[in-house]
């Protein structure tokens, strides 16, 4: 049956289904054949009662932050069981759950099993009414006093039923227990029916006294009430979306501040994403409350947060640290701990970034705890954030494998780690990796078939930079920004380092293209050097395409880009680069659509200069300018300095300003 369409049921909830919809169907089946003794003035009453009931149910009074409405539905049904017995008022509320099953859902299933639900209700507490006012009769109380202790009665029997009924539903379909379901989502909802019953109550003692006249003095007020309630409740729920909204901008402005950050550190979103979910499993594992899970939530990403104060080349440096290197390196975590205070979290954020990198043998920082003394949520962080970045390759190593991550986290459980923390990791790491495949596959794929065979082979087989989990279009564009000025400056430091040491001049070239290479894309590489007698140029070293027809030949000078560069001393960037290598190559084949030369100069004087050649780049930006800017003047120091080292060694006559006349020299560009 499609139109019973039970596939995300459970069998118990099929079978739970099947029995209460059943149940109801025969309430209200056997309500009807006794409806049908009321006299014609008294059949009309209870449909007009029906029909308002039902119109009342399409129309709630929707209560802001939770599931639920406020309708008069209740106060029908109490007031029919006062009037007409249980089961005049169980058709009023197979109405009035009609109505609310069919505002609430397009299943057939919720619309014939509310009705049945509210029915069976109903009828089980408007015959505990009849019962209780009959036993309460004989014992001399007050007819109002009877009247009014029975219906609390009833609504505390109604309310019972019916909200039970509809959680073991829900708990059966969810496999959840029911008690917990309904103290969370139902419990709340007994001062409701309460309210109905007593409203109820007055409004009959007001029609027996005084005549169904009474009704016209209490409907505008009963009017004018529901419309304040209507109207409070609307500006609330204005309120709680206006604070959702702002709610939304601020955890956004944090991950965009989180985002850029890492970007400096090639932190990648899925890590921060392994990491939270490694994390909230621990958490629940230890049995914390929400309060911790989201704190964790929100340390996975902003526990490096400090690093904003960490210099570049520090972050990066592809060596060991320095003592005062490390010392700078350390303070991230006090750093990023105050910007945590200012931020004012409701959750407790700040230990896990102040304490994050201690250790549990106390040879952590910042403050060297040892053991218990550090929070349980930084210690579940710092496995959880180990664990994943030790397995992602980065510039200055290469990631571990799963196994070999383990085996580490076993090593270090008792010296870096908690042990009782490493080992709920280690048991529960299936499942956490589960969980996140689950999310991999419910994403949209990176590259479909069709987009891939349309890359290039030299696309392909290019290899990505270390821990880069996104293709690069996929990343926002200030991270890409952020990212590209974090391997310049990274790119310029190592160089600068490694010409800080004695070097020949093969070496300084060798440096220099290859870091070079790093950060600004090129197919063919050329260094030009004059000649000594200052009358030509030759492409002493020359790497990538073409290598090997373009080194040894010689330009004279003046002329082609590359003669003019070293001419005026001044760089030439995003031209035709045929302008030179029409002299080396016959046609442009290889489709060469711009270049990049800078001077290599000494004070006034020039040497030769740098050209980059690219088939794949339309123009170099401006920020790739002025790294190759900064790395020429580098080079040009480097070189100089090689020049007099070999001329002192040697005893040899080279002009400085003219270096070799010729050198072949190939270089791995992967280096």
């Amino acid at each position: 049956m499609k139109l019973l369409d039970m596939s995300d049921y459970s069998r118990p909830a099929r079978l739970y289904w099947w029995a209460v919809t059943s149940a109801g169907l025969i309430v209200v089946v056997n309500a009807a054949a006794s409806a049908r003794g009321l006299t014609g003035g008294t059949l009309i009453e209870l449909l007009a009662l029906m029909a308002a009931a039902f119109l009342a149910g399409l129309n709630p009074i929707h209560i802001p932050g939770v599931q639920a409405a406020i309708a008069p539905g209740d106060v029908f049904i109490f007031l029919a069981v006062l009037f007409w017995g249980p089961a005049a008022a169980t058709l009023v509320a197979a109405m009035d759950g009609l109505a609310t099953s069919w505002r609430a859902s397009n299943r057939l299933t919720s619309r014939l099993g509310g009705p049945a639900i509210i029915a069976i209700a109903v009828f089980v507490s408007g015959s505990l009414f009849e019962r209780s006012v009959a036993a309460l009769g004989d014992t001399g109380l007050p007819g109002t006093a009877v009247l009014l202790i029975s219906l609390l009665l009833m609504s505390v029997a109604y309310f019972l039923l019916n909200t039970f009924m509809l959680a073991e539903h829900h708990a059966l379909k969810r496999s959840k227990r029911v008690f917990g379901l309904w103290l969370r989502g139902y419990s709340w909802m007994g001062l409701i029916y309460a309210a109905a019953a007593s409203a109820a109550g007055l409004i009959y003692l007001s029609i027996i006294q005084y005549g169904a006249s009474s009704l016209l003095a209490a409907g505008p007020l009963v009017a004018i009430i529901l419309a304040a309630c209507h109207f409070y409740f609307k500006q609330a729920d204005e309120r709680e979306k206006a604070i959702e909204r702002i709610s939304r901008i601020h955890l956004a402005t944090v991950e965009a501040l989180a985002t850029a950050i890492d970007a400096k550190d090639e932190i990648t979103a899925d890590h921060v994403f392994r990491v939270q979910v490694y994390a909230c499993g621990l958490a629940r594992h230890f049995g914390l409350g929400k309060p911790e899970i989201e704190a964790l939530k929100a340390g996975a990403l902003l526990h490096d947060v400090g690093k904003i104060a960490v210099p570049d080349y520090i972050l990066n440096k592809p060596g060991k640290l320095t003592a005062a290197e490390f010392d700078k390196m350390k303070i991230h975590t006090v750093v990023g701990a105050q910007i945590m205070e200012r931020v004012n979290f409701p959750y407790p954020v700040v230990p896990i970034v102040r304490h994050h990198h201690e250790r549990w043998d106390g040879r952590g920082y910042p403050d060297a705890l040892k053991g218990e003394q550090i929070p349980l949520t930084a210690r579940i962080l710092t496995v959880a954030d180990c664990f994943d970045a030790v397995r992602e390759d980065r510039q200055y190593r290469k990631g571990m494998t799963r196994d070999d991550a383990c085996d580490f986290l076993r090593t270090e459980a008792g010296k870096q780690f908690d042990p009782t923390v490493v080992f709920a990791f280690l048991e529960n790491l299936v499942t956490f990796e589960q969980e996140i495949q689950t999310h991999k596959a419910s994403q949209q794929p990176l590259l479909t078939p069709t987009t891939q065979a349309g890359l290039s082979e030299r696309a392909l087989s290019a290899v990505p930079a270390a821990g880069l989990a996104q293709p690069e279009s996929e990343l926002p564009d200030y991270v890409r920004h952020i990212q590209s000025s974090r391997s310049e400056a990274a790119a310029l430091y190592e160089l600068a380092q490694i010409f800080s040491k004695r070097l020949d001049v093969e070496g300084v070239v060798s440096q220099a293209v290859n870091h070079i290479g790093r950060a600004v894309p090129f197919s063919t590489c050329v260094f030009y050097l004059k000649s000594p007698d200052g009358n030509m140029v030759t492409a002493a070293y020359a790497f990538g395409d073409n290598a090997d027809r373009i080194q040894g030949k010689t330009l004279a000078m003046g002329h082609g880009i590359t003669g003019w560069v070293i001419i005026n001393g001044r760089k030439m960037c995003n031209t035709d680069p045929m302008l030179d290598l029409e002299r080396f190559i016959q046609a442009n084949d290889d489709n060469y659509r711009t270049t990049a030369v800078f001077p290599l100069s000494m004070g006034d004087d020039t040497m030769g200069a740098i050209a980059l050649y690219s088939t794949e780049l339309s123009n170099y930006d401006s920020g790739q300018i002025q790294l190759l800017d900064s790395a020429s003047r580098l080079t040009s120091t480097a070189l100089h300095h090689a020049f007099l080292s070999e001329q002192a060694r040697d005893g040899s006559q080279i002009d400085v300003l003219s270096g070799p006349s010729k050198v072949c020299l190939s270089i791995d560009r992967t280096m």
